[in-house]
């Protein structure tokens, strides 16, 4: 067992730091806020995390941070632990390590009245059908104008936009109570 050990002096040749230090050792490089910005950008990519003691902050890509302390960010209870790029993979603690070991999916159990609504993307493709597909060129832009300049759609742009917004309704209710909304179509 090695007891905890706090290194001073430590040059940032020293081959105490070519590597991760999984133990109970501390190096202690004094360095000005631009020695030590250079440093952690040339000592390599992503380290787990970084202890600053001064009373200035820095943007520094990281896993955990503490300033004017160490380790006391891992003991922040619901806040997320973990490295990333070389010092690990994904956060840790409560809700985040439910979900760095959980494989999240989608299921969507789409209602059979929305057949209704989207049958034209089933065979067989007539032209009626077709016309749902084509991209209309038409969009009320004119060229040689700026955005400002130009006035588009119409009245009919506020009844597209209002059907739009209740078939968005529709579907996120389905998806998210299916059994509400089948009682009411079946």
């Amino acid at each position: 067992m090695l007891s905890p050990t706090v290194v001073t002096d430590v040059s940032v040749d020293d081959s105490l730091l070519s590597e991760e230090l999984f133990g109970p050792i501390c190096p202690v490089i004094k360095a000005t806020y631009q020695d030590a910005v250079r440093l952690t950008n040339i000592s390599g990519p992503h380290p787990l995390a970084i202890y600053i003691f001064s009373s200035d902050r820095s943007e520094i890509d990281h896993g955990g941070f503490a300033i004017n302390d160490v380790l006391m960010h891992y003991g922040v209870p619901g806040a997320p632990f973990g490295g990333v790029g070389d010092s690990g993979q994904g956060y840790y603690h409560g809700k985040y390590g439910f979900m760095a070991f959980t494989h999240q999916r989608t299921i969507l159990e789409m209602p059979t009245w929305m057949d209704k609504l989207t049958a034209f993307r089933y065979p067989p493709f007539d032209m009626k059908n077709m016309s749902n597909f084509v991209v209309k060129n038409n969009l009320g832009f004119r060229r040689g104008e700026t955005m400002e300049d130009q006035v588009v759609g119409g009245s009919r742009s506020c009844l597209w936009a209002a059907t739009g917004v209740l078939v968005a309704s529709a579907i996120g209710v389905a998806v998210k109570n299916p059994q509400s909304v089948r009682g009411l179509f079946l």
